[in-house]
């Protein structure tokens, strides 16, 4: 990250061959955030030593205008070889909140007791049944009944991920932390809108767009006791059925 801000790519160990991507289109390292950013706040971080991912959840700034920004950084034999990140930025049609304000619950942080640490096959699964919930009406997944949802910083009930989904496409699971009960996710959100469910809300920034739309996320997930209590997304608004621009590495 420190990289990134100062537009210094060259200093990093990269694999012989890399894949990058930003908001689901591949590019060269160098190009896009890596000639914006002007200051990166707020990390929140994952690591999975078994799959040699690690996830970096927190805010960017490009020439000073604050965003969301959630990275995949994939390590093979200590070098760099995939970075996957998802950029939601003012103007983006969506939930758009304060990035300024971005703090991290502490539930993210908090190791598990050590008998209580769950084995990665059952957060593999609980994962998994929250997205098989989520793309079926009226469900919901494993939620705690106290979970609590920021997706770009905005507070939403845990279930809303459901509204007008048609599915969650390329579903997969990034980081898996059985020491603090923490797992990352990433995939798209098909949405045909087909039919208007809903007045338009007052402010663009409280509604999704009503027309054909995909999102591309990554978020976070927090579990405990066999729940999920907390969650954490950055999403960023694609066009209708946007293909993922890389292949399955991990």
């Amino acid at each position: 990250m420190r990289a990134l801000v100062m537009h210094a790519s060259d200093g990093l160990p990269w694999a012989t061959r890399v894949r990058y991507s930003e908001n689901s289109v591949g590019m060269m390292v160098g190009d896009a955030l890596w000639g914006t950013a002007s200051a990166a706040t707020a990390p929140l971080i994952a690591a999975d030593p078994a799959s040699g991912n690690v996830a970096w959840f927190g805010t960017v700034a490009e020439h000073g205008e604050p965003a969301y920004y959630a990275m995949r950084l994939k390590i093979h034999d200590g070098r760099i070889s995939e970075i996957e990140s998802v950029v939601a930025r003012r103007g983006n049609s969506g939930v758009f909140g304060k990035p300024q304000e971005l703090t991290h619950d502490p539930e993210f942080t908090k190791p598990l007791p050590q008998g209580e640490h769950p084995s990665r096959a059952s957060l593999n699964a609980l994962i998994e049944r929250y997205y098989d919930g989520a793309s079926a009406p009226g469900a919901g997944g494993p939620l705690d009944p106290d979970c609590l949802r920021l997706t770009n910083g905005v507070p939403a009930p845990a279930t809303a991920l459901a509204n007008g989904t048609e599915h969650i496409r390329e579903r997969r699971i990034l980081v898996v932390d059985v020491t603090r009960g923490v797992v990352v996710a990433a995939g798209f959100l098909d949405r045909p809108e087909p039919y208007l469910s809903a007045a338009p809300a007052e402010s663009a920034a409280e509604s999704p767009p009503r027309y054909p739309h995909s999102s591309g996320f990554m978020e976070v997930f927090k579990i405990r006791h066999g729940r999920i209590v907390r969650i954490e997304s950055v999403s960023s608004l694609l066009p209708y059925l946007m293909p993922m621009p890389m292949p399955r590495s991990w």
